[in-house]
């Protein structure tokens, strides 16, 4: 009688009422059950839980059970005295990486190369390359790779230990060093290795500069590294002889509409690990915020996760069973100070001032490619409201005079806003006023004076300097006017939009006076609600 394997395995899964679990299942029962389903021409099987079944598809079942076989057989790959230095890591909880095919695609032909076999991951942090090195992985371990790469092993190589080992110096370092030297130079043919910093190489002068360069060199292995771009500029790009040998992958920070599909398969590790459960919703709405409320950067997955992160656990210490957006809130940065002694005038003329700037971008039909992300009146110590937009290149649009206008309607909105509710400004609309300034007098320098018979072809910029020496006393009054003339149709624009679309505005003060922050969801959300109700009448 064959002896029952009591080898187990992980299984992160949903039960029929949506709770979000971890369960160890027997490995020779997850495979008969596949079997079975096989067999008799089903597409899922069910494993108990409790009074609950879990349900996995046969695609799913198969993927574990290959990973976990091959994690088993892979036991003695690794010597003892490595295991410290190299990680094999087979895990197959995470999910397919999605958005980043073309990046991918690459680093396969890379490793398929019979010369520099090689991918060079460049990025800033939080982009994704390490994602990518993991999807990399999870394709090897689930043999969803490219066939000639199923048998291979996807090996961190620990650089931080290794240079741990060379501060203390010693035969020891020397003799890790050569059995690293053998295992590699063994198994070339069947691993292929990551190093999550590829500066580490440089940092030691000695024996692993002396390895890193044999096995580009001499033995062509295999590999997988990530660098930020500054790492990689400063001590890579100068180093002539190393570059010849190396692929380089620039990974660029993603679109804000190309973050979900990225993060959702760590999403639900993480709604298991904390027993919460986070709306896609409000997914949506760490996307649109965490990236500029956490540290003013553009839209970037890792801080996504990072603030999601945060909120599971906030929601976990409070008893929560689902996340709502308080619990992002004290991961931001906001002057609660400053929050709880702000008199509600005040916060009701930040509510106008922003949702003058946020209604005006929404509508004006020539900037389309700058899209409102998220609008807030929670202050911080850089602002006492905000209004987050970025370039959208899917709908990229030419710098026309109608652009330029419509840009400074958006500047100037938060200006047109204050004056619904305090009928006149306020110095807080003073760099609004700047940056308008600003643009139009980009747009008449560089675009030519519109409008003036003679001057509209020319252009008094060349490499981001003005060129003094072509403005006569005559035009700088012509340039002055026509500055003038673009700050003033802006600022008309902005008006006829509030003034056209006041309860829609008026309702929009009255939901972010509630919510605090809004995100483009819930602003389209309510904007098609009178967009219906115009089309009705």
């Amino acid at each position: 009688m064959k002896r029952k394997d009591n080898r187990t395995v992980t299984i992160y899964a949903a039960t029929e009422n949506c709770q979000q679990i971890a369960i160890n299942v027997l490995l020779s029962e997850l495979e008969e059950a596949y079997n079975l389903a096989k067999k008799s021409n089903h597409k899922e099987i069910y494993i108990q839980y409790g009074e609950s079944d879990i349900k996995l598809s046969l695609t799913q079942t198969r993927r574990i059970i290959v990973s976990t076989k091959k994690q088993y057989n892979s036991e003695k790959l690794i010597p003892k005295t490595l295991k410290k230095y190299l990680t094999l890591d087979l895990s197959a909880v995470c999910g397919k990486i999605v958005g980043r095919d073309q990046e991918i695609d690459r680093v396969w032909t890379y490793l398929t190369s019979q010369r520099k076999s090689n991918a060079i991951l460049i990025g800033e942090r939080g982009v994704g390359k390490t994602t990518i090195a993991t999807e990399i992985m999870r394709q090897i371990n689930l043999g969803e790779c490219p066939k000639q790469f199923r048998n291979y092993y996807f090996v961190t190589l620990n650089t931080i230990a290794l240079l741990d080992l060379a501060e203390k110096g010693g035969f020891t370092y020397s003799i890790i060093l050569q059995q690293l030297y053998n295992f590699i130079e063994e198994n070339k043919e069947k691993v292929i290795f990551y190093i999550d910093n590829l500066l580490d190489v440089k940092c030691d002068l000695g024996m692993l500069k002396k390895l890193f360069r044999k096995c580009l060199f001499e033995y062509n292995i295999k590999f997988v590294a990530s660098i930020n771009n500054e790492d990689f500029e400063d001590y890579f790009e100068i180093d002539t002889e190393i570059m010849k040998y190396l692929n380089n992958i620039w990974i660029e920070e993603p679109e804000i509409e190309e973050i979900y599909p990225m993060i959702k398969s760590k999403i639900d590790i993480l709604e298991v690990k904390y027993g919460v459960t986070i709306s896609k919703k409000m997914v949506n709405f760490a996307i649109s915020t965490a990236n500029y409320h956490a540290d003013f950067s553009r839209a970037n997955p890792e801080k996504t996760i990072d603030a999601i992160n945060f909120a599971l656990a906030d929601a976990q210490r409070k008893g929560q069973k689902e996340i709502t957006k308080q619990n992002f809130f004290s991961y931001y940065q906001i002057n609660f100070k400053e929050v709880s002694k702000m008199p509600l005038e005040r916060e009701t003329e930040v509510a106008y001032h922003e949702i003058g700037h946020c209604l005006v971008g929404m509508l004006s039909p020539n900037i389309k490619c700058d899209k409102i992300d998220n609008v807030s009146i929670l202050p911080s110590d850089f602002w006492g409201g905000v209004t987050v937009h970025h370039y959208n290149l899917m709908e990229y649009q030419l710098s026309s005079v109608e652009y330029f206008t419509d840009y400074i309607a958006y500047l100037l909105g938060g200006r047109v806003g204050e004056m619904c509710y305090t009928n006149t400004f306020s110095a807080g609309a003073e760099s609004d006023l700047l940056k308008a300034n600003d643009i139009a007098e980009q747009a008449v320098l560089s675009l030519g004076l519109a409008g003036v018979e003679g001057e509209d072809n020319k252009t008094y910029i060349a490499m981001g300097y003005v060129k003094d020496y072509l403005l006569t006393d005559e035009i700088k009054i012509k340039i002055n006017k026509e500055i003038a003339k673009l700050i003033e149709e802006g600022f008309k624009r902005a008006k006829k939009i509030i003034e056209d679309n006041k309860e829609l505005f008026e309702e929009l003060v009255q939901r972010i006076l509630e919510d605090k922050i809004l995100v483009t969801e819930e602003l389209d959300e309510i904007c098609q609600k009178y967009i219906k109700d115009s089309n009705n009448s």
